[in-house]
């Protein structure tokens, strides 16, 4: 027969072996219904908040994409002219809101993607100055290939005008740069405008450096 004091012995062990359970076991209570709910709400609160910002962030990214693919494509005709010694024609089409890259002699127009050259087609760097050392474009080299052509079309961004040394600002029908065998072109400037009335300007300087910044006025 065990003694009152091992019986408070076994006692105060088990109630020290439930304290223990009950403060380091895991607890296993599910969520309430209304813990979700409230969840839910907070979820769908930020999504209602944070969705106008979105919306703009995807606008932003438009004109944004549509300006580095008018950079690339005057890095592509320079590169282009450099490595194939050749001129290569940068046309913009501003009322189809594209850009080009083709070889000056030979090669389809890239104003459209099956259209050929409009008539009236004036490329940019035809000076007095460069005349005498410009080729017939009857005497194209034979070397020069049409698969070098690259189009693109701007999505929900239009072309607002192209303003090129010497030759004034346009903002319709399509304007031609012709980059030289050197890798040079005349100056030229882009302003491109989205949906939104957003705008940004490109400027490429003799050398072909292309710059783009923000155009708030």
């Amino acid at each position: 027969m065990l003694r009152p004091v091992a019986w408070r012995s076994m006692l105060d062990v088990r109630s020290w072996a439930l304290d223990v359970r009950k403060h380091v076991l895991p607890s296993r209570r599910a969520f309430t219904l209304v813990e979700v709910l409230t969840v839910l709400a907070i979820m769908g609160i930020l999504t209602l908040v944070s969705m106008p910002y979105l919306v703009k962030s995807i606008r932003g990214n438009r004109l944004r994409v549509a300006t580095g693919t008018l950079v690339q494509a005057g890095r592509y005709a320079r590169s282009m002219a450099l490595l194939g010694e050749q001129e290569m024609k940068l046309t913009f089409n501003m009322n189809e809101s594209t850009v080009g890259v083709t070889p000056r002699y030979g090669g389809p127009s890239p104003a459209t993607p099956s259209e050929p050259a409009p008539p009236n087609d004036r490329p940019a760097g035809d000076s007095d100055r460069d005349a005498a050392s410009s080729p017939d474009t009857n005497d194209a080299p034979p070397h020069l290939s049409p698969g070098l052509s690259v189009y693109r079309k701007f999505d929900d961004v239009r072309i607002d005008y192209i303003e090129v040394e010497h030759q004034g600002r346009e903002s319709t029908g399509t304007v031609t740069v012709i980059y030289r065998s050197n890798g040079r072109c005349l100056p030229y400037v882009v302003r491109l405008v989205d949906e939104n009335g957003a705008a940004t300007l490109t400027r490429v300087d003799a050398l072909s450096t292309p710059s783009s910044e923000r155009d708030d006025r």
